[in-house]
């Protein structure tokens, strides 16, 4: 167990991290197609 709290643990949060960071900062190599913000379900029409 103290192994596992000392070695195994802190790879497994870093690796976690990196992999978080890889994954946002793909997103501004995606073309146009991610970069517009998610639509909120409301309806507004700009005219």
């Amino acid at each position: 167990m103290n192994f596992i709290r000392q070695h195994v643990i802190p790879w497994f949060t870093l690796l976690l991290a990196l992999l978080a960071l890889v994954v946002v900062s793909a997103r501004s190599f995606i073309p146009s197609g991610l970069a517009s913000p998610a639509p909120s379900g409301v309806s507004v029409i700009v005219k």
